[in-house]
């Protein structure tokens, strides 16, 4: 059992401390029972993105209101809303980990460290952090998420992979939540091209637990990079209803959904969802401007005329312009403002992250000269029909820009704006090599077959053209 009931354990000076243990045998420094019961519920719910671990979180300071591991899960799940209006709570809730840290064990004053990293926006201080935490204490899966989450909002693909790989022989089915680490192997495993291994671990992460919306996400990502549209479609098949109990990550596999059906053609389906599932979250939520921003203009790359759906995005944007806490999320809200034709706010908006690029010691900072601003304004340039400027800009940053964050999938939308900027201002044997680039990689995508063929109608190849042609209409 990796359950063990609490004792005195160790001293810290001349105070015995009455410690408790998680699930996975971990050492907490409480001396409520119910506080590290209910700790254990948090991380659960957490992990299945359920949106009870907020209320469950009170539940454990109501039984402890000094416990450190508490305190700093309430800092992580407030960053986790990547937004800077919720620093004057993170800030307070790091600061109360403090106080009580210094009677902490080792690993629990390194969470509160990472915590004091997460405040500044200091990604890599705390993926370090949470790495020497997973080298001594490979069952934390707190600091696994945390890593594994922290890392994909840098672009880090490699990290992904190995970090969750890394804790591997200290894992099996005897461990509570060992499909956790299997989903999260999963998605690195796909984000470095290894598809086959990642769907095998996706799929046993999923049989383990169903609701481990993560696991599911890594195998939608798998059939996603194996242009397997038709099964992927039919794997996130579920009722609407289906994540009623679930946080807003829920609408990402809804997008995930439309992607599949975009693939097929379906474009009067991805409509319905963008309009029943996809928008029907929050635009408060980072990660709901995501999705919706991204599917309405892969819409329009499509020639899907989406209405005044705009609309809504756009003024959400204005109200973030000085919000800067992921680069993803700026280049999203970038793309609402220069889609419903706000270019005063978009160069307000570009402004903003130059001088934003100034803040020390986080990372969102580091990427705007580089990465940020050049993407942004070479999708004004898109939006405002400067289509020429748009590809040469475009093109310019394509290999660089995987620091922004994000999937494979996630920044695609980039290189479909590339290929359309190209054709567009007949750019032809750049978008022909570009479209070869992407059918070597991706051979199953019909869309994809059908540009390449009307690529190289183009430049006067009309069997490879009728070639190309015939691979779209049989896949």
């Amino acid at each position: 059992m990796w359950f063990k009931s609490s004792k005195n354990h160790r001293k810290h000076g001349a105070s015995q401390i009455n410690m408790q243990y998680d699930e996975r045998g971990l050492e907490l420094t409480t001396t409520s029972p119910a506080a590290a019961e209910a700790l254990d519920e948090v991380l659960t719910q957490f992990l299945n993105y359920e949106l009870a671990a907020s209320k469950t979180l009170k539940t454990v300071l109501e039984a402890d209101s000094g416990f450190v591991m508490g305190l700093v899960v309430r800092a992580y799940l407030l960053s986790m809303l990547e937004t800077t209006a919720i620093r004057p709570k993170l800030v307070e809730s790091h600061t109360a980990a403090c106080a009580g840290a210094e009677l902490a064990t080792a690993r629990e004053q390194a969470h509160v460290r990472a915590v004091g990293h997460v405040v500044k926006g200091d990604s890599m201080s705390a993926t370090r952090e949470w790495e020497a935490i997973l080298a001594e204490h490979p069952h934390d899966l707190l600091a696994l998420k945390m890593h594994h989450y922290t890392t994909f909002w840098t672009g880090r693909s490699r990290a992904l992979r190995s970090v969750a790989a890394g804790v591997d022989h200290a894992w099996d089915e005897s461990v509570p939540g060992y499909g956790y680490v299997l989903g999260m192997q999963a998605f690195g495993f796909e984000e470095n091209g290894d598809l086959e291994r990642a769907e095998d671990c996706g799929r046993r992460a999923v049989d383990l637990n169903p609701e481990d919306l993560w696991a599911i996400h890594a195998v939608a990502h798998v059939l996603e990079s194996d242009g397997r549209s038709e099964e992927g479609a039919k794997w996130l098949d579920f009722p609407q209803d289906q994540f009623k109990s679930k946080n807003p990550f829920a609408g990402h596999l809804w997008w995930h959904r439309s992607l599949f059906e975009l693939e097929q053609g379906n474009t009067e389906t991805v409509l319905d969802l963008y309009d029943t599932a996809v928008k029907s979250a929050s635009t408060d939520f980072y990660l709901d401007v995501q999705n919706m921003a991204s599917l309405l203009k892969r819409l329009e790359l499509v020639g899907v005329n989406v209405g005044d759906r705009w609309e809504l995005l756009c003024d959400h944007a204005k109200g973030q312009i000085d919000d800067h806490a992921l680069a993803f999320t700026d280049i999203h809200n970038l793309i609402s403002l220069a889609a419903g034709g706000d270019f005063d706010s978009c160069d307000r908006m570009i402004e903003s992250m130059r001088e934003f690029a100034n803040t020390p010691d986080n990372y969102a900072a580091s990427t705007m000269i580089g990465s940020t601003v050049p993407l942004s304004k070479a999708i004004v340039a898109y939006e405002k029909e400067n289509y020429g400027a748009a590809a040469a800009a475009l093109d310019a940053i394509r290999h660089d820009i995987d620091n922004i964050g994000g999937s494979h999938a996630q920044r695609d939308l980039f290189t479909q704006m590339l290929i359309d900027a190209s054709i567009k201002s007949e750019r032809t044997h750049a978008a022909r090599a570009l479209l070869t680039e992407r059918l070597t990689l991706r051979p199953g995508s019909p869309a994809d077959w059908r540009r390449y063929s009307d690529v190289l109608n183009t430049l006067g190849d009309s069997d490879a053209a009728a070639e190309a042609r015939a691979v779209a209409e049989n896949q």
